[in-house]
């Protein structure tokens, strides 16, 4: 599978780095590239440095016919919005990560049906 990760904190770093064990091709996106440099030393991943909430980062990192995007900043607006994007640009599968129950919870708004995002997670 072709998938890419934006946030290079504890969450996206440990998913690139499981998701490249199981040999799928990884691109990692982040505003820092401090933070990207660490993983580009120990897995074979593709790293993007920009804001994912971009849509021309979005399409250098190759989101335009990827089979999963995972939107996984600190900032749950970002991955919202990055998540949205990406299913406009041509991502198969997008996850949100979302720090505030109430992103998650469809029983109220439901955000991922209004911004056609697969699954948010909490």
């Amino acid at each position: 599978m072709r998938i890419v990760i934006c946030g290079a904190g504890e969450v996206g770093s440990h998913a690139a780095e499981v998701l490249v064990r199981a040999d799928h091709a990884v691109t990692i996106i982040d505003l820092d590239a401090e933070r990207l440099r660490p993983i580009e030393d120990s897995i074979d991943a593709r790293t993007v440095v920009g804001n994912c909430a971009r849509a021309d980062i979005l399409l250098e990192a190759g989101v335009a016919g990827c089979d999963l995007l995972v939107a996984a900043t600190d900032c749950d607006e970002v991955n919202l919005l990055t998540s949205a994007l990406g299913k406009r640009i041509g991502a198969t599968k997008t996850v949100a990560r979302v720090h505030e129950f109430d992103f998650a919870d469809r029983r109220g708004f439901d955000y991922g049906d209004v911004l056609e995002i697969d699954h948010l997670i909490c």
